[in-house]
């Protein structure tokens, strides 16, 4: 396999938050930001990873979670 150019390797950058209590309802929100503020201050070659740090949130339990997932997919 051949080396690929620089500008077509791909690097991910995956970030972990803890939101500031478990209740945060703005845990969603959080996350956009940060992934919004990453993809534009970044290289396209970057992919942002952005994940709620496993525990940290109250909703993670029943599931509520996986649409913060999607969003920030």
């Amino acid at each position: 396999m051949e080396d690929l150019p620089s500008h077509l390797t791909v690097i991910c950058c995956r970030v972990t938050f803890t939101p500031t209590v478990q209740h945060c309802s703005m845990a969603t929100v959080i996350g956009l930001c940060i992934r919004v503020k990453l993809m534009r201050c970044l290289p396209p070659r970057f992919k942002v990873d952005i994940r709620v740090a496993p525990g940290s949130h109250a909703s993670e339990a029943a599931g509520s979670l996986s649409t913060l997932g999607h969003f920030l997919a």
